[in-house]
Formats: structure tokens, sequence, C-alpha cells
């Protein structure tokens, strides 16, 4: 499963999950995906930070 930060044409933010990117795009073409605000069906993908390990949470378990 991939979450998604989305966003709707009025700007609201939002999160979904789905199965992959090409199910996101299906779903939205379909207008099975809506902004649980206002109900929009112009939905886009808004900027998202990766999440990136930086290991520490392994040294933290390996020294306890």
């Amino acid at each position: 499963m991939i979450r998604f930060s989305l966003i709707c044409e009025r700007e609201h933010e939002f999160e979904g999950w789905f199965r992959s990117n090409d199910d996101f795009d299906t779903q939205r073409k379909r207008g099975f995906v809506d902004c649980p605000t206002c109900g929009s069906h112009k939905i886009e993908k808004a900027l998202m930070a990766p999440a990136v390990s930086t290991g520490r949470s392994r040294e933290k378990v390996a020294l306890a």
C-alpha cells in the first residue's frame, strides 16, 4: 500500500491509501476519489517529503 498526500481544487489537503500509483490514477479517473471536506473530484497528488531511514533506531537497539 502507498500513502499519498492529496489536495483538491479548493486546496483542502488529505491523505489516501492505494495499492499502487496506477490504482490511484484509475480510481481518480473513474471519480472514486473525492475530497472529504468539500466532495470535489478534482484531486491531485500534493508534494510529500520522502520517508528516509537514518539507521539511528537500529543504533539505539544495538546499544540497549
